[in-house]
């Protein structure tokens, strides 16, 4: 008998061993979102300025290192599909994806004017919740 209860000990223990790989795995390889899917993006820097080529108001956005990695994968998987850009909830815009965004970097434009773009890269730079979502 106790060898028999020994081995179902010994495969409790090695399952809850897989499980827990598992959980540890997921934590740490992040699918990249899908259709549907938000990222919440960190922020490094972001900046309202002029574009020296437009002449257009731009908020200039440098993302954290894990951001990056998760925009240039979701970017890459959803190329000429819609996306929503949320700075606190509020729908900031909704562009489509024409190439992978792989650097991290790049800059929002629209019909902003100076000072609305400014104070939407204030907001973004202290903290405010930046979201990204695929559209189906």
């Amino acid at each position: 008998m106790r060898g028999a209860a020994q081995g179902r000990t010994n495969r409790r223990g090695f399952a809850a061993l897989v499980i827990g790989c598992a959980v540890c795995l997921a934590a740490l390889c992040r699918v990249p979102a899908r259709a549907g899917e938000i990222l919440v993006l960190q922020i490094k820097v972001a900046d309202g300025r002029i574009d020296p080529q437009s002449k257009q108001s731009v908020i200039f956005i440098k993302l954290t290192e894990e951001s990056k990695r998760l925009v240039a994968a979701m970017t890459e998987k959803n190329i000429g599909k819609s996306t929503e850009l949320r700075v606190d909830g509020t729908v900031l815009m909704k562009p489509v994806i024409r190439e992978p965004l792989l650097a991290g970097v790049f800059e929002i434009s629209g019909n902003l004017s100076l000072s609305e773009a400014k104070a939407v890269a204030k907001r973004m730079a202290s903290g405010a919740k930046v979201e990204l979502e695929v559209m189906d």
